[in-house]
């Protein structure tokens, strides 16, 4: 360490002091003197990839990185910042390093154990080594590719493409703006936005878009470069709106007051926090991983567990509501019964009769959002959505009777109700009047195709 830093105080010693600064001939020779490669050989075996990556991340490529600019940007007081910036956290890294020196740490307990953590590192670490390899950036793809992982991961989105919302005019102009693209657009958009300062490395740009130089540019992972501010006018709120970035996680383009906004990675991992869909998203997740993902669990009773959950959080605090979480997934009839048949659901939530209800899949589905309209007492009761039946054939279907009162087939039923979904015909589209939830209408669109293609398989034709 002490070899290594005093390299790093010397170029530092060295730029500050140069009468006629040179900085392509200093970062030539910066470069020769294969500093990282020192640093990487000497503690690569005995610390692990992931502490290494932090290095790798946060350190050195500040400086490679700010050498990659054209030759007339690379100037002396911001060589020496970048200098200054990587010896002060190779500093820190060392200083905690040698805490968890095989010698001197040797937890016995749980409660002994301690996190790697550099004072003064970066307060978000999510997007390291594994993000950075999945993740990588370029000049055209706009973040969307980590927003997509975001969504996925974070919020239980795989942003399948039905026509979930309707483009309306701040949310279309430079990409996916398109119907056919909307559909994902609507959303992957403005979450990418909370990137747009992360290039290469996922190294934050923010910082060279405040210098007073007009020509700061962002470097990307496919070595591409574009001008800094041209590229994050991609993000720009239209004139006239009361938040200067179109950046958030959007629930609707037709409801503002539902959406959550920000702009950078400390307001997405804020959002991530309170957002219930984050809440009911791990939640599922845990029920995923104890059972497995093909176990079919009530959508329901998903919805009873993570309101107990979001509670606990709010109420006292989140480890012990994850503990709870924990308690009640392990306690579920779904984890504790031997060889669970993966299309049966053995939770529900209280007072649920299973007695020709939907499939459990979907019947919470059909309760938030169509069920008030379309059961045996609504004025639209020749399609009743609260009732799963067997027909004349033996196929399974809702009862749904034409003009003349005849009960149109499985297939005819679950088309319509695709078409109804996807509609871009206000006056089509269901549910008439009322706002779904983007996953609760992926969900069901998904259902009913999965069904017809199901029942296709089984032989049925009509």
């Amino acid at each position: 360490s002490d070899s290594i830093l005093s390299r790093l105080q010397y170029y530092i010693d060295k730029a500050k002091a140069a009468e006629k600064f040179d900085g392509v001939q200093f970062c030539k020779d910066f470069r020769n003197d294969e500093i990282e490669n020192q640093f990487f050989s000497d503690y690569g075996i005995p610390i692990s990839i992931a502490i290494l990556e932090q290095v790798n991340t946060r350190g050195f490529p500040q400086v490679n990185i700010y050498c990659q600019q054209p030759d007339d940007k690379i100037n002396q007081a911001e060589m020496v910042e970048k200098l200054i910036s990587t010896r002060n956290y190779l500093q820190s890294f060392f200083k905690t390093a040698i805490t968890f020196e095989s010698m001197s740490y040797k937890p016995k307990y749980l409660s002994d154990l301690k996190l790697f953590q550099i004072e003064g590192g970066p307060k978000n670490t999510q997007f390291g080594f594994t993000s950075r390899q999945a993740l990588p950036n370029s000049s055209t793809n706009f973040n969307r590719k980590r927003a997509a992982y975001v969504l996925k991961n974070y919020f239980c989105d795989d942003l399948t493409p039905i026509q979930v919302e309707t483009p309306i005019e701040h949310t279309s102009g430079q990409h996916g703006s398109d119907t056919s693209c909307f559909a994902c657009h609507y959303k992957l958009d403005p979450m990418a936005g909370f990137f747009k300062d992360y290039g290469v490395f996922f190294l934050d740009f923010s910082k060279e878009n405040t210098k007073t130089s007009k020509n700061s540019s962002i470097v990307f992972d496919d070595n591409a470069r574009l001008d800094l501010g041209e590229y994050v006018k991609a993000w720009s709120a239209p004139q006239g709106s009361p938040r200067a970035w179109n950046i958030g996680y959007v629930r609707s383009t037709n409801h503002e007051e539902m959406n959550e906004y920000g702009e950078n990675l400390d307001d997405l991992f804020g959002i991530i926090q309170k957002a219930p869909e984050v809440k009911r998203c791990l939640t599922k997740r845990l029920f995923e991983y104890a059972m497995s993902d093909k176990q079919t669990i009530d959508s329901g009773f998903l919805d009873y567990v993570s309101s107990h959950f979001t509670q606990t959080s709010n109420c006292q605090n989140s480890s012990l509501a994850f503990k709870n979480l924990v308690k009640e997934v392990l306690l579920s009839a779904s984890f504790t019964t031997r060889d669970p048949i993966a299309d049966q659901c053995y939770d529900f939530p209280p007072g649920y009769n299973a007695k020709d209800s939907p499939p459990c899949k979907i019947s919470a589905v059909l309760t938030r959002n169509c069920t008030e309209c379309h059961s045996p007492s609504s004025d639209e009761s020749d399609l009743d959505l609260t009732h799963w039946v067997k027909q004349s054939n033996g196929q399974m279907n809702f009862i749904d009777l034409n003009d003349a009162g005849k009960q149109h087939s499985q297939k005819e039923t679950l088309e319509l109700i695709q078409d109804r979904l996807q509609s871009t015909n206000i006056k089509k589209r269901m549910p008439k009047n009322h706002y779904m939830n983007p996953i609760d209408r992926e969900t069901l669109f998904n259902w009913t195709v999965d069904t017809l293609q199901d029942s296709q398989n089984k032989g049925f034709k009509k």
